[in-house]
């Protein structure tokens, strides 16, 4: 059903204002009002059924009003068939939107030319393509790293296919609005084929976020009437995580893997890392001999890591303890490199299997239910190497700023999400801290 436009007049304080009544249905959600700047001296000389104020000596300006009545009841009509036009639903924020516009020529056709010229594959490609030829970098310092490319291309898919069979038509800057993205949710939580967890869905839609504030309004400046970023929240849900204790990571080193090379390399880089600093897989794949130092330490020549990461562009330096040496000393003082990730993470999760890494694993959601349940070889991959490091490091009394220098970790909150350890652990590390002594002496002081 099509809005009904009608003026009416109402009294406030010594005034008489002219609004521009907006009815889209029944009830006071589908009421809107808008005020023109029109005022009338007297109550008499509105007239309700023109819709005009009366011509006369004691109205000076109702000719000009007039005027000004018919421009603003035409550009809101013009406005609202254009909503419909393109399937955009009638609220207060379009009103005022279609408000602020009326008189500004400038601001209307930009609207337009952006609604005509956008298409969300076309400038989501050419995104891609910048952050692939490093011609966009990530919060303007450093470049996207090859991980965070991959995942803007399966976001891609995923938000192409969405438009595809979305109610609400061609995405477009118009209505990208929280409804598109509490739709998009609906549509991959309930999705016919596929079983998406929240996990995976909050990072497409944080990279569709990425692109519209990095790109499309950064670059090319297209305006985004009813899109709030804070709106589109990203999901949190406690996601299937650990990390190898000490003697699970030696049981792992220990498997006799001489018949097969490329099992003993995978496992060889993983120990490694987790040994030396639980460096990001970028970061490792960049490594070579020219990043190894010699120095003197304690009187004895040992060898140390100097790199720069990818990601925040900070240096890392750190001394490579001597189980992690002897693993460099099989490869002649050089780099063990994997054919490819995913490749490596199969390999690692036969090893995990092969290492008896039966540890059950669970992950909850925010009320604590078990949403997911898994066994510790099967969700070994590189990466658990970086959350053995920083929880072995945190175990053994390692200062946490300390652990985030060398782990390259941008805050103290992120670290924290890789340390891995239950609320005992954490009970254990307090009662053997001296503020704890402390605190049990001064009981000889109270009684």
């Amino acid at each position: 059903m099509e809005p009904t436009l009608r003026y009416q007049r109402i009294k406030v304080k010594d005034k008489n204002y002219i609004y521009l009544s907006i009815s889209n249905g029944r009830g006071k959600e589908n009421r809107y009002r808008t005020y023109p700047s029109v005022t009338v001296n007297h109550l008499e000389n509105w007239k309700q059924d023109s819709q005009k104020i009366k011509v006369t000596p004691s109205e000076p300006n109702a000719k000009s009003y007039n005027d000004k009545l018919y421009e603003y009841k035409a550009h809101f009509i013009k406005e609202l068939k254009e909503c419909y036009k393109n399937e955009i639903r009638l609220d207060s924020d379009v009103v005022k939107r279609i408000e602020k516009s009326f008189g500004n020529s400038f601001t209307n056709k930009k609207i337009k030319v952006s609604n005509d010229r956008f298409d969300v594959e076309t400038h989501y490609n050419k995104f891609i393509e910048l952050i692939s030829l490093g011609k966009k970098l990530h919060g303007n310092s450093y470049a996207y790293s090859a991980n965070a490319i991959s995942n803007h291309r399966v976001a891609l898919k995923r938000w192409l296919e969405f438009e595809n069979n979305w109610e609400g038509g061609k995405i477009n800057p118009q209505n990208i609005d929280y409804t598109m993205y509490e739709d998009y949710l609906h549509y991959y939580r309930n999705h016919k084929d596929v079983k998406y967890k929240d996990s995976a869905i909050s990072k497409n839609v944080a990279c569709f976020k990425a692109v519209i504030k990095n790109y499309l309004i950064k670059d090319l400046r297209i305006n985004f009437p009813f899109y709030n970023a804070s709106d589109w929240k990203i999901i949190e849900q406690e996601a299937i995580s650990f990390a190898l204790t000490e003697t699970e990571l030696l049981r792992l080193y220990k498997l006799d893997l001489s018949d097969n090379k490329e099992y003993e390399l995978v496992r060889d880089v993983f120990v490694f890392n987790a040994l030396t600093c639980g460096m990001r897989n970028v970061d490792y794949n960049k490594l070579n001999k020219e990043d190894l130092e010699v120095f003197e330490y304690k009187g004895k020549n040992r060898y140390r890591i100097n790199f720069r990461q990818q990601k925040t562009g900070g240096d890392v330096n750190v001394i490579i303890p001597l189980s992690a040496e002897a693993i460099l000393q099989k490869y002649d003082f050089d780099f063990p490199k994997y054919e490819s990730e995913a490749r490596a993470n199969e390999v690692l999760k036969i090893l995990g299997k092969k290492a008896k890494l039966y540890g059950k694993l669970q992950a909850k959601d925010r009320r604590g239910n078990v949403i997911e349940e898994d066994i510790q070889w099967n969700k070994l991959t590189l990466h658990i190497a970086r959350k053995t490091f920083c929880t072995m490091a945190y175990k053994n009394d390692v200062d946490l700023y300390n652990i985030m220098n060398i782990s390259g970790h941008e805050s103290m909150e992120s670290l924290l999400g890789y340390i891995k350890v239950n609320k005992e652990d954490y009970a254990v590390k307090y009662a053997e801290t001296e503020h704890l002594e402390k605190l049990d002496r001064l009981h000889l002081q109270i009684a």
